[in-house]
């Protein structure tokens, strides 16, 4: 369909041995069927099937003999950042639709992007407001991003304000900067919206378009320590490229991302610090989702590095009055004031 104005690109990565198999192959069916129900029609739906099982190979291809807008890529596993390159190289739209396996598009998402983008041509990179939603398609909870162009230049720079799976961009500016850059793997879309807003505006719509699931098999919590250090990284080469100062970043092969930030000025205590921060957010969040035991795990973890890199007592203590505040939420009074006591002994011994 080479007269679509959108591409939609979604990498599918399940396996046999996935974390609750079964539901993430719903979740990917929910997935697709919110891409096929969207009320604007002309677009292609490219799926990279990142070497996933059998079972969900039946299931693309199911899909693809059903509808001629769906284009299926399958490859041994090479990885998202490799998936998403080469299925917006495929790619034919003016405008690139990004799509995860495991979340839902609402039904008016394209239409109102499209419509945005073609009364704001200067707008390269579009997002929108989403719904948290847990493994049973409930909300628990809304995130909002802010809008405007001014204020997201400003903000941008500190944190990430536009979510992966909601946002459409212009495939040409894409490549026109080289795509998804491996050494930021794991914040490969954080790193790619700081080089588009050098590009263009950027914008997030105010309605919700997205429903977004978390659940166990997030990456963001499993590669917490790799995800934060690329997230430093990409803010610090979009700083130096904004004060002109030349570096030199590998797309391939082996990179030692802490040496590199340590030779820019950024210590490994900052680095833990933010990583301790980030298993806090993650473990709230699976608060929020009833995932309480997925959400101690996360806490433990960060508990553990936080402890064992002697980081500052309120970053410990931090962690442990989340943990106070799940044993509660899970009626777990005992445990609760274990861990209340705890945190009281860390925070002012």
């Amino acid at each position: 369909m080479n007269s679509c104005l959108i591409s939609v690109v979604m990498p599918v990565y399940i396996t046999d041995t996935t974390t609750h198999y079964k539901e993430a192959l719903k979740h990917l069916e929910k997935a697709i069927e919110s891409i096929l129900s969207q009320t604007y029609l002309n677009f292609e739906f490219i799926i990279v099937n990142d070497g996933s099982s059998i079972e969900v190979t039946e299931v693309l291809k199911k899909y693809e003999v059903g509808d001629n807008r769906i284009t299926v890529i399958h490859q041994e596993n090479r990885g998202l950042i490799y998936s998403l390159n080469i299925g917006i190289e495929k790619a034919q739209g003016e405008y690139i639709a990004r799509m995860d396996a495991d979340d839902i598009s609402l039904p008016n998402r394209f239409a109102l992007q499209l419509d945005f983008l073609k009364k704001n041509p200067s707008v390269i990179l579009l997002g929108g407001a989403m719904d948290i939603i847990n493994q049973s398609d409930e909300k628990v909870s809304e995130q909002i991003y802010p809008t405007s162009n001014d204020d997201l230049q400003k903000l941008l720079p500190k944190s990430n304000y536009f979510a992966h799976p909601s946002v459409m961009f212009h495939r040409d500016t894409f490549i026109k900067i080289g795509g998804y850059r491996n050494v930021c793997i794991h914040a490969e879309d954080y790193d790619l919206w700081l080089r588009l807003s050098e590009k263009g505006q950027i914008s997030n719509l105010p309605e919700t378009i997205l429903r977004y699931r978390v659940h166990s098999n997030n990456t963001s919590w499993k590669k917490c320590p790799e995800q934060v250090i690329a997230v430093f990284i990409a803010r610090k080469s979009a700083e130096m490229r904004r004060n002109n100062i030349q570096y030199n970043l590998p797309n391939e092969g082996v990179f030692d991302g802490r040496q590199w930030l340590r030779e820019q000025g950024i210590s490994d205590l900052e680095c833990e610090v933010a990583i301790a921060h980030h298993y806090n957010h993650w473990a709230l969040l699976m608060k929020q989702t009833g995932q309480y035991d997925i959400a101690l795990e996360i806490l433990g973890i960060g508990y553990n590095r936080s402890c064992s890199m002697k980081l500052p007592k309120n970053i410990s203590a931090k962690l442990l009055r989340t943990r106070t505040l799940i044993f509660l939420s899970k009626k777990s009074y005992y445990s609760a004031f274990s861990s209340f006591c705890n945190m009281i002994i860390t925070r002012y011994s």
